[in-house]
């Protein structure tokens, strides 16, 4: 049996990341938050908050935010990794010097890899090996609201029924629980695809088109989220989970979804290359979109509402064309 473990690191400086530190000194764990700029360090030293990414929550000394990854690590039984998917493999080649086999890895990363197309538990193990000691956290959580203690709930799942139970009793707070799972798979491409339809319902609304509209396509899209689980070979009832459903209404519906920001921006006419320019960290929707629409094209899935986004994106089609796309399934 696994021992309660009272270190943590948490590899990310974003919000999320930052949430999920605040959430394990919540439970009892000194953290250490390893950084890639080292300005976030100092800000965080000087002020005690992540004005950047997580303004007004203060972080408890527990705390210890580095940009030293070496030193992150250090010692660490628990490791939550929080960076942008298309970072990840970068940030996991970094850190295989300090990997040990015995340590957990939390994937908290929504999205597929462009270049592998793998799931980022499917990285993880690609870097670590196939011993590594894997886990996956997602569901309906904006991290301010985590950051702030609201009242959230997500699903944990892990190669064993051991680790899973493990991280469920672990990561336990008065605001904040956790549902286990046994579906790996099925989490992750949930957690990737829902980022997708934010952006087309974003579009959709940054276009004028109306709410059955939206409402339209966010049904339509429910049932392509099911048919991509199964065809990656998850468990289809995930789709209905906190995983499935409940985390793509926050980030459909949710005011704070970045993805549906940028879906409003390109919706009223916005090109994606002068969005970039303007702001390069776009949400990951959008390398999830290009990503999946490689994935259906090596899959022979057929013409799917994902490829319709793609070509909104890419400037070849409108939203007017996801509407029609979904009259027509």
């Amino acid at each position: 049996m696994m021992n309660k473990s009272n270190n943590a690191a948490v590899l990310g400086e974003g919000a999320f990341g930052t949430a999920i530190a605040c959430l394990l000194a919540d439970c009892g764990m000194s953290v250490h938050l390893w950084c890639y700029d080292p300005n976030v360090v100092h800000k965080i030293h000087e002020a005690r908050v992540n004005e950047r990414y997580m303004p007004g929550v203060c972080l408890v000394e527990r705390i210890r935010p580095t940009a030293d990854l070496e030193s992150a690590l250090a010692g660490k039984e628990l490791v939550f990794i929080a960076t942008p998917v298309e970072h990840l493999r970068s940030v996991l080649e970094k850190a295989l010097p300090s990997y040990r086999e015995e340590q957990v890895w939390v994937v908290l990363s929504k999205g597929i890899e462009r270049e592998s197309l793998m799931l980022p538990t499917q990285v993880v193990e690609d870097v670590f090996g196939e011993n590594c000691k894997i886990a996956v956290m997602s569901g309906p959580s904006f991290a301010y609201e985590v950051g702030c203690k609201q009242y959230t709930q997500v699903m944990v799942a892990a190669r064993t029924v051991e680790l899973t139970t493990f991280l469920d009793e672990l990561i336990t707070a008065e605001y904040f629980g956790t549902e286990p799972s046994e579906d790996m798979i099925g989490i992750q491409m949930c957690a990737a695809y829902k980022n997708v339809i934010a952006l087309g319902m974003g579009m959709l609304q940054g276009a004028g088109l109306g709410e059955n509209a939206r409402a339209l396509f966010f049904t339509k899209a429910l049932h392509e989220m099911a048919g991509l689980v199964d065809a990656i070979g998850g468990d289809m009832q995930t789709v209905g989970s906190l995983a499935g459903v409940g985390d793509l209404v926050l980030t459909a519906y949710g005011t704070q979804s970045r993805n549906v920001m940028l879906g409003i921006k390109i919706g009223k006419g916005e090109r994606l290359a002068d969005i970039k320019t303007a702001s390069p960290l776009l949400p990951e929707g959008v390398n999830t979109a290009y990503a999946l629409h490689e994935f259906i094209q090596d899959a022979d899935l057929g013409v799917t509402l994902v490829q319709v986004i793609y070509g909104i994106l890419e400037g070849k089609n409108s939203p007017v064309d996801l509407a029609n796309a979904c009259m027509e399934q």
